[in-house]
């Protein structure tokens, strides 16, 4: 009865925990200075769980992170443009 579930159920489950694995790689990255794979990491995760909040139907989710998208994107274009 109150036994935590952690056990993925759907496709946008199994992708917001690959997410938070690729994010929590990427923030441990950016903090020993591993660059640019900690940003490409972040974008990537930020891509999933854009993916994640829109199957979700979670607007403040995806919203947040396609903003994070465009961020670490214009980046990762200024560094190797």
């Amino acid at each position: 009865k109150y036994m935590i579930n952690i056990i993925p159920k759907t496709f946008a489950d199994i992708m917001s925990w690959i997410a938070s694995a690729i994010l929590i790689t990427g923030g441990y990255y950016t903090s020993i200075n591993v660059y640019p794979l900690n940003n490409i990491l972040l974008f990537v995760g930020s891509i999933l769980f854009a993916y994640v909040g829109f199957a979700w139907n979670k607007s403040s989710m995806w919203a947040l992170n396609l903003l994070m998208v465009a961020i670490y994107g214009r980046g990762l274009y200024l560094d190797f443009i």
